[in-house]
């Protein structure tokens, strides 16, 4: 009786087990059990925003955002571009052996390496700012990717620094001579016969390897444009105590700007 007994407890146990799974299978199939994967999902999704963020922070948080000469370097820069476009030698009696223009005319690189050394190497140097472009925006992905663990290494931190120099640089100090670097190449006669660039006569805009070029620019230039979208929003700051001699509350005026 008693080996009966435990026999039919045991098989008693199997049964329930057996309900238990095919329960649970039913529950999966029928999207019963989503709840567990859509908190997971809001979690990885949670950690992704918040590594995203603290690779924002972390590279616009430099030593040079409390410096005022870095300040007015940058202001400088900035109000450079827009000034030698439209007091450029072509439209006004500049004399461009005057030292001062021979500096200051590099704030817009596109015009003096064009000129001074064509379009071979300025396709070259294009292709370098590219590269460059793309690799510190690989970079910061693999940051954000690696932010997202609970500890960070020694070697993380100073990946970071080092990345910071280069976005400091690229995306906050020389933005505007980069985009109109890239931008020069779509300076063409559109409305002439074979389009030609209003630099180089004989280069064809629709043609050969300058419609390439432009293919490339294109999509460097919206990379560019988010990229430095996003490092202007995250040198924006609410703190009252911050020392940031740059730093804005306003995140979308300073974008607009």
């Amino acid at each position: 009786m008693a080996l009966s007994e435990a026999s039919s407890v045991r098989s008693a146990n199997s049964d329930d087990s057996t309900v238990v799974e095919a329960t649970e299978r039913l529950r999966k199939r029928h999207g019963l059990g989503a709840d567990d994967e859509e908190g997971d999902l809001v979690e990885q999704n949670k950690t992704l925003q918040e590594a995203i963020f603290s690779v924002m922070y972390m590279l616009s948080r430099s030593r040079t955002a409390d410096s005022w000469r870095w300040a007015v370097l940058k202001l400088v820069l900035e109000g450079l571009v827009p000034f030698l476009v439209i007091f450029n030698p072509r439209h006004w009696p500049i004399d461009k052996s005057n030292l001062l223009w021979q500096v200051i005319r590099w704030a817009q690189p596109a015009t003096p390496v064009a000129s001074i050394w064509g379009y071979n190497t300025y396709v070259r140097l294009f292709y370098a700012l590219v590269g460059l472009i793309v690799s510190v925006v690989a970079a910061i992905g693999l940051l954000t990717v690696a932010m997202r663990k609970q500890e960070h290494s020694k070697w993380l931190l100073r990946f970071a620094r080092l990345l910071q120099k280069f976005t400091d640089a690229l995306f906050n100090m020389a933005y505007v001579a980069v985009f109109d670097y890239i931008m020069f190449l779509f300076n063409c006669h559109y409305g002439a016969p074979g389009h030609p660039h209003q630099f180089w006569a004989d280069v064809q805009c629709f043609t050969g390897r300058h419609i390439i070029l432009m293919t490339v620019g294109v999509a460097t230039a919206i990379i560019f444009f988010f990229a430095t979208g996003l490092m202007l929003v995250a040198s924006c700051d609410l703190s009252p105590v911050a020392r940031g001699i740059m730093a804005s509350p306003a995140a979308v005026t300073r974008l607009q700007v």
